[in-house]
């Protein structure tokens, strides 16, 4: 039996019940226990279609607080010190697509059972290029209560490895990635790791705590604010944390800082998708140098270090990883 604690808040409570086929859709607050079966069930896969459905106006009580879908995977974690030699073995026994059935997965991440999920990406190794591009030292993730914030977590290979690793992890996505939060929900079972998991859009959410690790991946250039977006991520970590911040970058070379406009119409350096512009996460907005980056951490009096020698970023100069200090 897999426990799963649910906290359910409006709208988006009632809609996971309703998605999950419970029969308290309404419920503002509930707690649950649930078999692997539920957790496991896949008969939704495109929350967005019932997010439209059931759209409504919070009422004023509900816009006091988030409508989150919060819930706690508590799956008897071992603390297993095999863990990282396991998860980061680069090697594997067979390369499997969508085990749980749930498609696409954007990560390539590893099963215990030395099988590797197929992402998104043609190099495999992708996921564990970044985790050594950041250069995390993972004896300090073990230390006693240190928090991790996983931003944009998709499918949990950072979540999981943190979380194996001793961090007492949260991960934030939103169900406009459409495989959130299956993909998540089925890696951290397969690895017995706990996680925080929150449905909500993070420059929204009402954290109740700061975090000693920010993981902020691929997100960026998704946000319409790159402004309102560090403030937010400065106001989230914790005296002496750390904030990992991986970008596409702008194709423009030239020594000022810049922000590249994605377009549709012009030839840039990522196109903008403006379909998706409704979504959450989803299009391309501002692509940024080197030193814009370094520049919005100088805004709101953080060091920026750049950490583009590694093998990540030489393969890809178009992606760029940052490490930024308060």
């Amino acid at each position: 039996m897999a426990s799963l604690k649910c906290v359910l808040l409006p709208y988006e409570g009632g809609l996971f019940a309703q998605q999950q086929g419970w029969a308290s859709a309404e419920a503002k607050i509930q707690e649950l226990s649930v078999t692997e079966q539920l957790i496991n069930d896949r008969s939704v896969v495109r929350p967005d279609q019932l997010y439209e459905q059931h759209r409504r106006e919070p009422s004023q009580p509900d816009r006091e607080r988030p409508w989150a879908v919060r819930y706690t995977l508590r799956l008897g974690w071992t603390g297993d010190k095999d863990f990282t030699m396991n998860f980061f073995s680069r090697s594997y026994s067979e390369i499997v697509e969508a085990p749980n059935g749930v498609r696409p997965w954007w990560h390539s991440v590893p099963l215990p059972d030395g099988r590797r999920i197929k992402g998104a990406h043609p190099d495999i190794d992708r996921q564990f290029k970044m985790w050594e591009a950041m250069q995390i030292d993972a004896e300090f993730l073990a230390r006693p209560k240190q928090r991790v914030l996983d931003i944009g977590a998709n499918d949990g290979f950072f979540s999981v490895a943190s979380a194996k690793s001793g961090a007492s992890v949260t991960s934030i996505d939103t169900t406009n990635w459409l495989t959130w939060p299956h993909n998540i929900t089925y890696l951290s079972q397969q690895w017995s790791a706990q996680l925080d998991v929150v449905t909500y859009d993070f420059r929204r959410y009402c954290f109740d705590q700061q975090f000693d690790v920010i993981f902020f991946l691929g997100v960026l250039y998704h946000v319409e604010n790159v402004f309102e977006c560090m403030a937010r991520l400065k106001n989230l970590l914790a005296p002496q944390g750390t904030i990992y911040l991986e970008t596409h970058l702008t194709s423009i070379a030239v020594d000022m800082p810049i922000w590249e406009s994605a377009s549709d119409l012009f030839s840039t350096s990522a196109p903008l998708g403006k379909s998706t512009i409704g979504q959450i996460g989803i299009s391309n907005f501002l692509l940024p140098n080197v030193q814009a980056v370094i520049n919005l951490a100088h805004i709101f009096d953080m060091k920026c270090e750049p950490l583009l020698d590694n093998a990540y970023c030489l393969e890809d100069p178009g992606r760029g990883m940052f490490r930024i200090t308060q």
